[in-house]
């Protein structure tokens, strides 16, 4: 991927934390770049934002702030924004989904 696609989707992603959250973009308060760089981080490191520093009980607490309609809604206008350039409203398309409904705080392999 080259640079711009990746400032391209980083913005993409901060947009649509700080909607999903209903988080203020540019605000002095935690937003949207700084939860992702935890997200993004505990990604990489196929672990949970726990495991990775003390400031987890942010992106805990915003979402939990949220109505689930609001993340609904962000992420469904992610997947059209996203999703234009390659035309794939013109396709038949399956998404799929994988949540956990329950906290889990654990050992993975235990699921």
């Amino acid at each position: 991927m080259n640079l711009l696609g990746l400032l391209a989707s980083l913005k993409t992603l901060e947009l649509f934390t700080n909607d999903a959250l209903m988080l203020k973009r540019h605000s002095p308060y935690l937003s949207g770049f700084h939860y992702n760089r935890d997200l993004l981080g505990a990604a990489v490191a196929n672990t949970h934002v726990e495991t990775l520093n003390a400031r987890s009980d942010s992106p805990y607490l915003a979402a939990r702030r949220s109505a689930t309609y609001t993340m609904k809604d962000a992420f469904f206008s992610m997947i059209s924004v996203t999703t234009k350039p390659s035309k794939v409203n013109e396709r038949r398309l399956i998404i799929a989904f994988d949540y956990l409904i329950e906290d889990f705080y654990g050992d993975r392999d235990t699921l």
